[in-house]
């Protein structure tokens, strides 16, 4: 029986079949499997440059690939774990050794290889794997994005290739003689004469990050929303909020479509003899309503949850206390009103509120609904970059990593702050 002639694609030159690990790859199978458009075709095939550190030193580097011969099929994943297991783990003796491992694949791992990838993090708690994918495989279904949550951990950071992990790769494993990544000569027309554009490279890996971001994001609103019990959505503040959380939810762009959570940082301190002592401090959000079969009554906003507990835990009226709320969202008239409320019954209360955004600003009841707050002696205020900066450090499970500003956080902020007082001063 004849063997079938494999047909190989435009621009893509059959070479040597090669053996894992490899030492390069070849830079038309850069070009064409590592290009990060959304839904390329053709593209079966998983490569992994890999880069391996034991304690802080450069030890590997390399390529791998899917294996199809000589017995059964085995992906890229699974031949760099057995690698690694059977030449450097057992081959090195004495313990206590630290190990940082680099992939940069082509795609993202499938739901198979995210299981096997987790487990054996999970059993070698001396390695640490930054995963940086070109594009996502399969995206859109389920299990392949709870595959890529069950990766997501303290050993092993998940990220889309930017423009500078390609450089990266390419001068490391396609092309050292090269100083840069052909593309980033430019990014706007460039085609190469393969007939490959990269012309979308900037383009393409925003979209996949914020594409990453969403899957990921999935994960950290579950474990947030499964801490809602007994009518309450306190968050102990040893289950600080996730770094993605803090940043999405409390980005103080002026429109935020889809934010439709409000997450309210607080801390509690007690006037004695005038100081002031920190009693408490901790996270609420609002309850969500998909989720509303949990509670005995209609699910609350957070300034309600902080109010219903405030007055459980503290219900002397004659001790005096001081009450600072960071809000990812101005309180809505409703909840303004519950506020006011509250303040004129606990006049041992002071009350002070920085949001980082205003809650349909261009409303008048909701205007209205901050000129009472205002009224009844409550701060006001829009949270400043030293505020988010506070809040990350205090509130965010950021693993000792320092708060990064992100753009137009300032202008934002003197943009939306100019704006409140607009409004609190209509009044």
């Amino acid at each position: 029986m004849a063997r079938r002639k494999l047909t190989w694609k435009k621009g893509y030159t059959p070479k040597p079949w090669p053996r894992n690990p490899m030492q390069k790859l070849y830079e038309d199978y850069f070009n064409f499997h590592f290009t990060n458009q959304l839904t390329p075709k053709g593209r079966n095939g998983c490569y992994i440059c890999y880069e391996v550190q034991r304690n802080n030193s450069p030890i590997s580097k390399g390529v791998f690939e899917n294996q199809f011969y000589p017995k059964k099929r085995v992906h890229a994943e699974i031949c760099f774990l057995n690698w690694f297991k059977e030449v450097i783990l057992e081959q090195t003796p004495g313990s206590g050794e630290e190990y940082d491992i680099t992939w940069y694949m082509s795609w993202s791992p499938c739901v198979e290889c995210a299981k096997q990838v987790a487990e054996f993090l999970n059993t070698h708690k001396h390695v640490r794997l930054r995963m940086t994918f070109s594009r996502l495989y399969h995206s859109n279904k389920p299990e392949y994005r709870q595959g890529l949550r069950s990766l997501a951990g303290p050993r092993a950071e998940l990220t889309v290739m930017s423009p500078e992990d390609f450089t990266c790769c390419w001068t490391t494993f396609v092309a050292p003689q090269e100083a840069l990544f052909p593309p980033r000569s430019n990014l706007d027309d460039l085609v190469f004469s393969l007939g490959l554009t990269w012309s979308k490279l900037n383009k393409n890996s925003e979209k996949l990050s914020k594409m990453l971001e969403d899957i990921l994001l999935e994960s950290e609103q579950l474990k947030t929303d499964s801490t809602s019990l007994n009518n309450r959505s306190l968050l102990e503040t040893e289950e600080c909020l996730y770094p993605k959380i803090y940043t999405t939810n409390f980005h103080n762009q002026p429109f935020a479509p889809g934010l439709n959570n409000t997450y309210l940082c607080f801390q509690v301190e007690k006037k004695k003899y005038n100081f002031l002592k920190p009693c408490y401090q901790g996270i609420f959000r609002n309850q969500p309503s998909y989720l509303q079969y949990i509670y005995p009554v209609e699910p609350l906003h957070a300034e309600e949850c902080f109010l219903s507990w405030f007055n459980d835990k503290y219900p002397s009226p004659h001790a005096g206390y001081r009450v600072t709320w960071y809000m990812s969202w101005s309180p809505c008239f409703e909840c303004a009103e519950e506020v006011v409320s509250f303040l004129g019954e606990r006049e041992n209360v002071t009350l002070s509120i920085f949001a980082s955004r205003l809650y349909k600003c261009d409303d008048q009841d909701q205007q209205e609904g901050l000129r009472l707050l205002d009224q009844a002696g409550a701060e006001v205020a829009m949270m400043s970059p030293e505020d988010f900066e506070y809040c990350w450090d205090n509130f965010v499970d950021n693993g000792g990593m320092s708060f990064r500003y992100w753009k137009g956080i300032r202008r934002n902020y003197y943009a939306l702050d100019d704006e409140l007082k607009e409004i609190v001063c209509r009044g």
